[in-house]
């Protein structure tokens, strides 16, 4: 995922910090090897992760003496399409003396709790996720999970924080010239045989930066497209899925096509498994289905 250089981290005017309003914190959100959540075009070798309007993190502290318990901050309307934010939270009071860790994660959950012990956060991916339309990855941000730390003192109106993220991206390209008159309806990644876990739900350590997954989590995950197009011209489609060593399984592919009368056929397509990488783009190709 891409990065940006030191002097584009700031979305106001001329470069400098914005200034705080009341009890108002301000979050600005680096992008480093680590950023978020729609995906933009191709670079060499980086594909840039762009802030989607609504996005918004939590933010939990331990330090003793802070009163920082899943306080939600927002993104600015200037930061919406960029590769850096600006998010503005209310109510966070850090400890009255030294530093305060503040723990950062995304997206915000209203019910979102840190484990008893440790700095572990239990979340779930969706097994079926949904995208507006081929090319359009502004949904990957809700079905992702991703993480920071940032240090502040008592007097500090703001703080710069790097997310990591903890799933994998998989970008599938489908085209086909035999069934070029059939629409892409849904596109899904199933280890049939090994079971390695793909989706549900799963446990995040921010301090051992591991995840770990529940009994139920499932060993496929599918996307759907709300308006499907013919696949003559390349459909793009983006799935989020837990990172998994699949090297040396076979992995299926199952697409999902809608005839013109509303036909279904699903076609299941084996696949040699690769290492499916947390934080990046994994890209799938079925270049003549």
């Amino acid at each position: 995922m891409a990065g940006c250089t030191q002097d584009e981290i700031f979305s106001s005017d001329k470069g400098k910090e914005p200034a705080g309003e009341g009890t108002a914190f301000t979050l600005i959100g680096l992008t480093s090897v680590q950023t978020r959540t729609s995906i933009g075009d191709k670079t060499g070798d980086i594909y840039p992760v762009l802030w989607s309007d609504g996005d918004a993190l939590g933010l939990f502290s331990r330090t003793e003496g802070a009163d920082i318990e899943n306080v939600q901050a927002l993104l600015s309307g200037e930061s919406v399409g960029k590769n850096s934010g600006v998010f503005t939270a209310e109510s966070v009071s850090p400890a009255k003396e030294g530093e305060t860790e503040i723990l950062i994660y995304y997206p915000y959950k209203m019910d979102a709790k840190l484990a008893d012990n440790g700095n572990k956060i239990t979340a779930s991916l969706a097994v079926e996720q949904e995208q507006s339309k081929s090319g359009d990855s502004n949904h990957i941000g809700k079905y992702g999970f991703a993480y920071a730390k940032t240090t502040v003192n008592s007097t500090s109106k703001s703080a710069k924080f790097s997310l990591k993220h903890a799933m994998a991206y998989v970008k599938f390209c489908i085209s086909s010239q035999e069934l070029s008159t059939y629409k892409l309806k849904s596109v899904s990644l199933y280890d049939k045989e090994t079971k390695t876990p793909l989706s549900g739900t799963f446990t995040a350590n921010l301090d051992t930066e591991e995840l770990t997954f529940e009994s139920e989590s499932n060993p496929y995950a599918t996307v759907s497209l709300t308006t499907p197009e013919l696949l003559a011209v390349t459909q793009e489609v983006y799935l989020t899925a837990y990172p998994a060593d699949l090297t040396g399984k076979h992995i299926y592919v199952v697409v999902t096509l809608e005839g013109d009368n509303q036909t279904t056929v699903t076609i299941p397509i084996l696949q040699e498994g690769k290492l499916l990488k947390a934080d990046a783009v994994n890209v799938i190709v079925i270049n003549d289905l």
